[in-house]
């Protein structure tokens, strides 16, 4: 359990001297989401009873980094009694309260969007900063003026002392699906890994395999898991994971889609030396904190539990339950979302009507008195009955639209959570007093009568809208057998890889169904790589369009060759065209390396670190693809010139829409691209030079399809580049952020302010 559980007291700074009736909370506890320098959060929705989502500093010098101290939250929701606070706030959507030191923004929320409105203007309220106080008590804040922050502070949020306890790299661990822990298991042949708390090497899962942590402390360098991947543990475990492994240098901790990571508010806790990164599609129950570094909480996520991180950035569609109960003088009433745990040595708080009667003898960290010996939070429909006789524990969590029926036994140690609206009937023969993100470690005993309580709530979590157009293989519900040709030869190949083995240069080699697999085309000539033609006839090609699929599926990057789609190798004039490519993990959808005259075109890239990458090579072009969910939509770097993009639509992607690196990457032509709804910028520069970025659409004409922080932003040292006629889709011209300064020289053109 992390120590800033225990550590409630030290953030409760006295009140701030403003006129709201409810001031900002300070409690960790009360957090999903708290960012130290910055936070971007689209479409999410925190259902009642709401927390909080805030970003910890506020800059007060010229030295601070402009993005400091901001929050930006496209089309949210947050209920009662969940606030939103940043000295820099930018928000639409629905708000139970909000926070906000900067008049000057002209981005919202407005009063419409606040439901319990402060003094200010736009309904919002002034705050102290920094939220977090001075843990350590060392005299320097959490966070200071020039937002530099005081890692000994954040630390004793996290739960943890610096340093961080050595992994051992010597002692890796790859989990295979439905498989035991390699080199023993605490309880074999359970088509699981039940891992010991030890120190360990980087941990790997493959695709649908999982593993459960033994109760305790387990260090380990570096941790990644597959798609639908289950990681829970076995009572309170902590995860230190210091980041000295192969895979460090990115993800200290990459969870890909479909994962399923908890069970129980306070149970699994992670804190890395680096970032932490989540898929899409996933059920998370944990408490999750980087040192300095990002939290990218992916999007299509059910999460509860609390993020603590330097960046926090949350893509489209996550829904959030909160694991703080609300606060103990508040009467039980009937609410359409509640989450609870309880435990013979904690206390809990319930939000339903009930009736019930208990004497107990505890001993706890910290109680609140309850009406109701369970609670449950709710998104399906169901019927559950318990009846507490027994020394067991149980957790339920359903995501299905039928009805259904369970009936589980426990002791005064009893935990019931469940994604389900439902009617709920409850006998207990224990008391309980609990809370629920601290566990109290002191021995109880207690004995009670109560009678039946019965409560019923109803939870409607909100449609949250998606980006329509992603990468969608038109193959129906199974996929047919990767078949590979090559023109005017006979025979037919079961992998990508073999036919270009066996082509010669300038062969063409066609694609049908789905091939899974990592292909390198090395030292190669005028290859042609391209699947069955979009069936519209048009490029980029919609989300239905193409019928011929690469799949990176699960890569190992201390493989060699390292993971990813499709790399092209010291080639040149290599197309690849009319492919959706997917899955590539760590690594890139298509990259061409060091190579000349490539052509990406008419593809759908999606799932990939870099959807396309170019580095070191001249003359390509990427042309009417459409780039989506990738980290990068297209990136070039280190050297990439003379190149072309353009036609090309990208959006959804975690980062950036396109971005260009390095001062060796110049004489590219950016043009004619849309590009939207990408969590930081449209077009990102950096260090690049004599750069032409013409005629693009960034942005979608609606908040949530507008990138996370800008259209377009150049910065370090990025000269001498042209921003001519890029506009937003209404035909207005759009602003470079930075186009001069004290570091940038020569850009010019009419997007230049």
């Amino acid at each position: 359990m992390p120590r800033w559980m225990t550590l409630v007291g030290l953030l409760l700074l006295p009140t701030d001297g403003f006129a709201s009736d409810i001031a900002l909370s300070r409690d960790p506890r009360d957090y999903l989401i708290l960012a130290m320098r910055e936070g971007r959060v689209k479409n999410l929705a925190i259902t009642a009873p709401g927390c909080n989502v805030g970003v910890n500093c506020a800059p007060d010098s010229p030295l601070a980094p402009k993005t400091c101290g901001r929050l930006r939250v496209v089309s949210g929701i947050v209920d009662e009694p969940g606030q939103i606070a940043a000295d820099s706030l930018c928000a639409s959507g629905l708000f139970f309260q909000a926070f906000n030191n900067n008049m000057d923004t002209v981005c919202g929320p407005n009063c419409a969007q606040v439901e319990h409105p402060g003094d200010n203007s736009d309904c919002t309220e002034f705050f102290d900063t920094p939220i977090v106080d001075d843990l350590d008590d060392d005299g320097t804040p959490s966070c200071n003026e020039r937002c530099e922050i005081d890692m000994g502070d954040i630390a004793l949020l996290c739960g943890v002392e610096l340093p961080l306890p050595d992994c051992d790299p010597d002692q890796p661990i790859i989990i295979q699906a439905h498989s035991d822990c390699p080199g023993g298991d605490a309880q074999p042949l359970n088509a699981r890994c039940d891992l010991p708390a030890g120190v360990y090497g980087d941990i790997t899962l493959e695709n649908h395999a999982a593993i459960q942590f033994a109760a305790g402390t387990t260090v380990l360098c570096s941790f990644q898991a597959g798609n639908t991947a289950e990681i829970t543990s076995a009572g309170a475990a902590q995860l230190l994971v210091p980041g000295a492994g192969g895979l460090a240098t990115f993800a200290t901790v990459k969870i890909k889609n479909g994962a399923k990571v908890g069970t129980e508010c306070g149970q699994l806790s992670i804190v890395a030396n680096g970032m932490i990164r989540l898929g899409r599609g996933g059920d998370y129950t944990v408490d999750a904190c980087t040192l300095g570094d990002i939290i990218r909480l992916g999007h299509g996520n059910k999460l509860r539990g609390h993020f603590i991180g330097d960046v926090i950035n949350a893509n489209r569609g996550n829904q959030a339950v909160c694991c703080q109960s609300p606060p103990p003088s508040t009467t039980s009433t009937s609410t359409s979302s509640t989450t609870s745990t309880s435990t013979s040595s904690t206390s809990t708080t319930s939000t339903s009507s009930t009736s019930s009667s208990s004497t107990s003898s505890t001993s706890s960290t910290s109680t609140s008195t309850s009406s109701s010996s369970s609670s449950s939070t709710s998104s399906s429909t169901s019927s559950s009955s318990s009846t507490s006789s027994s020394s067991s524990s149980s957790s339920s969590s359903s995501s299905s639209s039928s009805s259904s029926s369970s009936t589980s036994t426990s002791s005064s140690s009893s935990s019931s959570s469940s994604s389900s609206s439902s009617s709920s009937s409850s006998t207990s023969s224990s008391s309980t007093t609990s809370s629920s993100v601290t566990t109290s470690t002191s021995s109880s005993s207690s004995s009670s009568t109560s009678t039946t309580s019965t409560s019923t709530s109803s939870t409607v979590l909100p449609t949250i809208p998606v980006i329509v157009g992603g990468c969608i293989p038109n193959v129906g519900p199974t996929p047919p057998p990767c078949v590979v040709t090559i023109v005017g030869r006979s025979g037919t190949f079961s992998s990508l890889q073999s036919a270009v083995n066996a082509a010669s240069n300038g062969a063409t080699i066609k694609v049908t169904g789905l091939c899974v697999g990592y292909t390198v085309i090395n030292d190669r000539m005028n290859l042609t790589i391209e699947g069955v033609p979009p069936v519209s006839g048009s490029c980029p090609p919609g989300a239905n369009d193409l019928t011929s699929t690469l799949s990176g599926g699960v890569i190992d990057r201390h493989t060699t060759p390292p993971g990813g789609v499709v790399k092209i190798v010291g080639s040149k004039n290599i197309v690849i065209r009319y492919l959706v490519v997917i899955d590539g993990g760590d690594r890139d959808g298509i990259e061409f390396h060091n190579s000349w005259s490539g052509i990406g075109h008419c593809n759908c890239v999606a799932g990939n670190e870099q959807g396309y990458e170019l580095e070191d090579g001249d003359k390509h072009k990427i042309t009417n693809s459409r780039v989506f969910d990738n980290v990068n939509g297209i990136r070039l770097h280190k050297g990439a010139v003379d190149t072309m993009i353009t036609g090309n639509i990208t959006e959804a992607n975690s980062n950036h829409g396109i971005v260009l690196l390095d001062s060796a990457t110049e004489r590219n032509m950016i043009g004619s691209n849309t590009t939207r709804a990408n969590g930081v910028d449209c077009i990102h520069l950096d260090e690049a030079d004599y750069n032409d970025v013409l005629a693009n659409v960034s942005g979608g004409g609606s908040a949530d399809m507008e990138c996370g922080n800008t259209d377009i932003r150049v910065q370090n040292d990025a000269d001498h580049n042209e921003f001519n006629n890029n506009v937003d889709p209404g035909g207005n011209l759009v602003s470079v952020e930075f186009c001069s300064g004290p570091t940038l020289n020569g850009n010019f053109g009419n997007n230049c302010p």
